[in-house]
């Protein structure tokens, strides 16, 4: 038995439904698009870095940019696979959350010299670059070298930043 809508408010309901869900779908489609447009690929690595170091010369910095460690999906599914493995010997199901939590990625080691403006303005700079990253650290301090005296008509105070700066991958 095949019914039919005999209800036209039913009808129109439904119809209204159906378009609300396939605007829902396009959405979704676009917020993907922008996610994966905003994940480093792994040959753009050296792309990355080059916008690093062009955003510190931009600020007036010496730096150094360093790859600390580089995090595949194949890494976390073979520890995944090793916990799993392990848990017959009694692993947590902590140590299997926060291995599920990790997302590949790429973490930067960027040492830079300068002053607190051009700091300022390389954090800035990064902070505009259109990828996902997470900053895991960052640490300031004043550039002390020996014999020097704080005094009046010095020039202005040298600061070194070492940032550790995690961009999520494909």
């Amino acid at each position: 038995n095949f019914k039919t809508c005999s209800d036209p408010f039913r009808f129109e309901k439904k119809k209204e439904k159906i378009e609300e869900i396939m605007k829902e779908l396009e959405n979704t489609e676009k917020n993907r698009m922008e996610v994966i447009v905003s994940l480093l690929s792994g040959e753009r690595v050296l792309d990355f870095i080059v916008q690093i170091e062009d955003i510190a010369k931009k600020a007036g910095l010496a730096y150094e940019v360093k790859i600390l460690r580089e995090t595949t999906e194949e890494q976390i599914d073979a520890e995944l696979l090793a916990l799993r493995q392990a848990r017959r010997g009694g692993s947590s199901a902590e140590q299997q959350e926060e291995i599920e939590e990790k997302i590949p990625g790429v973490l930067f080691g960027i040492d830079i010299e300068g002053s607190y403006v051009g700091i300022i303005r390389f954090l800035e700079g990064i902070a505009t670059l259109p990828y996902y990253s997470h900053v895991e650290s960052v640490s300031i301090q004043k550039d002390v070298k020996p014999g020097e005296g704080e005094g009046e008509g010095e020039a202005p105070m040298n600061l070194k930043a070492n940032i550790q700066l995690m961009i999520f991958t494909k």
